[in-house]
C-alpha cells in the first residue's frame, strides 16, 4: 500500500527530481518537452498542489493540478477555452498525473479532494494512440 503524501513530506529538491525521473519514464510525459515539464512541476510543488506516492521508499506516483473556476472547466471541457488558474477556487484540475500502477490513481484523487475541501476534481485521459481525449470527474 502506498502512502499519498504532499510535498511537506520530503525535501522539494528529493520530491522534484524523483518526480522529473518518474516523468521521463511515463507516455505521454517522457515524449513532452522538458522546459513544460520542468516549469509545471515546479509551480505545482511551489503552489503545494501536487501529491506524491510512496511505495517501499520510492516514489510510485505524481499527481499535480491547478485550482480553476468552474466556468473556466466548462470551456475547457468543450475544448472553447483555455485551462488556466483562478483566483476564486471552484474545482480542481488535474494537469499532470504518473503512476507505476493505475490502483494508485484514486487514492491520489480522493486524497486531493480531500485536501481541497471537496472541490471536485476533472482529468483528461487520453487513449493510447493520443486521438482521443475523454473528460473523467469525481464530483
Amino acid at each position: 500500500m502506498a502512502d499519498i503524501v504532499d510535498n511537506t513530506a520530503f525535501e522539494r529538491p528529493v520530491l522534484f527530481t524523483s518526480t522529473m525521473d518518474l516523468l521521463a519514464a511515463t507516455p505521454p510525459f517522457k515524449d513532452f518537452e522538458l522546459e513544460r515539464i520542468v516549469r509545471s512541476v515546479q509551480f505545482q510543488i511551489d503552489q503545494n498542489t501536487c501529491l506524491f506516492a510512496i511505495e517501499r521508499e520510492r516514489l510510485a506516483g505524481y499527481m499535480g493540478w491547478i485550482l480553476t473556476s468552474r466556468q473556466i472547466v466548462e470551456d475547457w471541457k468543450t475544448s472553447e477555452g483555455i485551462l488556466r488558474p483562478a483566483v476564486e477556487a471552484e474545482a480542481i484540475v488535474v494537469t499532470i498525473i504518473a503512476v507505476h500502477s493505475p490502483s494508485l490513481i484514486l487514492p491520489l484523487i480522493r486524497k486531493a479532494k480531500t485536501r481541497s475541501n471537496g472541490l471536485p476534481v476533472y482529468w483528461k485521459r487520453m487513449s493510447p494512440d493520443g486521438r482521443s481525449e475523454v473528460i473523467r470527474s469525481v464530483p
